[in-house]
């Protein structure tokens, strides 16, 4: 792989040339050289610089967005390439958008793989506009993610389960005390989205879903992180609309979960997956098909 797209990933995950050097065995000078590099390779900037430190621009990270996976994609594959002749399991590559359908894949293919031993499953976690592409062009033979949207590329999507959303909100917040929470009484709370940021699609759709239901959004903070979502929620710097199914087993104190009225019923779990497909995968999404209702 490219020393200078290393050289980037590791100091978007840092915000640190020094620690990047370090890691590298190399100088700083040598990174901020082939950060520099790769700037006027793509010709944008990626980091803004300060006297001490620096931070991703936000052309960068727009491109650590797009390119993160890159680096465990490659030694996944090297991995695989030298492992290929000693493997006898066939490999499944799944991909999922959030920890919600990852919730929801930790108890389904643990069951599934319970009773297919010769199967190997490889994860990958993408945007919706990503998995959407992966399993058009095969590198991801299924995907799960949390909205069924009109596809426009030639792939089959198919909504397994549907559910009802509440509302997080932090205890300190009054209206947390109310049995039901309304539209109006959300009209002025700035709403928390777990999404990565290179999605678009995923906030459009969510807009749209409130808006439908006559939400009135007047502003969205997307977090990437679901730890810092969760703080940002319990500390009332925003509610959360977060799928019921998924506040049984909480472990976030300061935050209380209120229904909707009126009901918000349009979170989904959707697999996506190619027109035509191998046996393999139509057995695993059978399999999920036929036992979602026990994670339920």
């Amino acid at each position: 792989m490219d020393e200078k797209l290393k050289y980037f990933l590791y100091a978007a995950q840092t915000l640190s040339f020094k620690k990047t050097a370090e890691h590298f065995y190399v100088s700083a000078t040598a990174v901020s050289k082939g950060v520099s590099n790769l700037e006027t390779e793509i010709g944008v900037k990626l980091f803004d610089r300060h006297n001490n430190s620096i931070e991703l621009s936000k052309a960068g990270r727009a491109f650590y967005e797009d390119t993160k996976f890159l680096l465990t994609d490659y030694q996944n594959a090297v991995a695989v390439a030298q492992g290929v002749t000693r493997r006898s399991k066939l490999a499944i590559t799944v991909g999922f958008s959030s920890i919600y359908e990852a919730n929801f894949l930790s108890y389904l293919l643990n069951g599934y793989l319970r009773n297919h031993s010769d199967v190997e499953i490889r994860l990958k976690h993408r945007s919706i506009e990503q998995l959407e592409q992966a399993v058009a062009d095969g590198t991801i033979d299924v995907a799960f993610t949390f909205s069924d949207v009109e596809q426009k590329i030639p792939i089959h999507s198919e909504v397994l389960y549907t559910g009802n959303y509440v509302v997080g909100i932090s205890s300190q917040n009054l209206i947390s005390r109310e049995e039901e929470i309304t539209p109006e009484q959300l009209a002025h709370q700035t709403v928390g989205l777990y999404s990565q940021y290179s999605s678009e699609l995923a906030e459009k759709l969510f807009i749209k879903s409130l808006t439908d239901r006559g939400f009135t959004v007047v502003d969205v903070q997307q977090f990437e992180s679901y730890e810092s979502l969760m703080l940002a929620v319990s500390l009332n710097q925003c509610v959360l609309f977060i799928p019921e199914i998924f506040t049984n087993n909480w472990n976030f104190p300061g935050i209380s979960f209120v229904d909707i009225k009126p009901k918000f019923d349009t979170y989904e779990f959707v697999v996506l997956t190619r027109e035509t497909h191998g046996e393999q995968v139509t057995t695993l999404v059978s399999y999920i098909e036929k036992n979602i209702d026990k994670f339920i």
